[in-house]
């Protein structure tokens, strides 16, 4: 198994201030696909994380982490 390219973000992303933090802060509205082009030769099992925060327009969640497998036959 091997990845081409880099990961693509297809979303609409928002970079704004917010209250509170002194930067601007990114992130996508309602939907980002995160997309990534592999070269897979047989069967292979691919595993991973991806880290995600939710937040509304008075406070964040604490920043989650989850694990992921794909098993290609």
């Amino acid at each position: 198994t091997k990845m081409k390219g880099s990961i693509e973000e297809n979303g609409k992303p928002v970079v704004t201030k917010m209250k509170g933090i002194d930067a601007e802060v990114n992130f996508f509205k309602d939907k980002v696909d995160y997309v990534q082009s592999i070269e897979v030769v047989g069967k292979a099992t691919i595993t991973g994380k991806h880290g995600y925060q939710v937040c509304n327009e008075r406070i964040c969640l604490p920043p989650k982490d989850k694990n992921f497998v794909f098993e290609i036959k």
